[in-house]
């Protein structure tokens, strides 16, 4: 099925709207999107304003899921430095 096909299909409905709200419950209230689960345990973000190449984004998320995974940790966060969305 092609993903056009799939828009019509009534079957997956009920996925599309949990999943999203599963990850919404997995960071509390008060946040938006982009959401990562690791290990069961919800963050907004990584935002990140250019595509990093394989090794220094595989660094990236091994970086996050450590402070996903510290006890009392709650955000970290600062104003964009560039306008490069891409």
């Amino acid at each position: 099925m092609t993903p056009y096909g799939a828009a019509g299909d009534k079957g997956r409905d009920e996925a599309v709207t949990t999943r999203p709200n599963a990850a919404l419950d997995g960071v509390g209230d008060g946040v938006a999107t982009p959401i990562v689960r690791i290990g069961g345990t919800g963050i907004v973000g990584p935002v990140l304003t250019a595509v990093p190449d394989t090794a220094r984004g595989a660094a990236i998320f091994d970086a996050v899921a450590t402070l996903v995974a510290q006890p009392g940790f709650t955000e970290l966060k600062r104003t964009r430095t560039t306008d490069n969305d891409e």
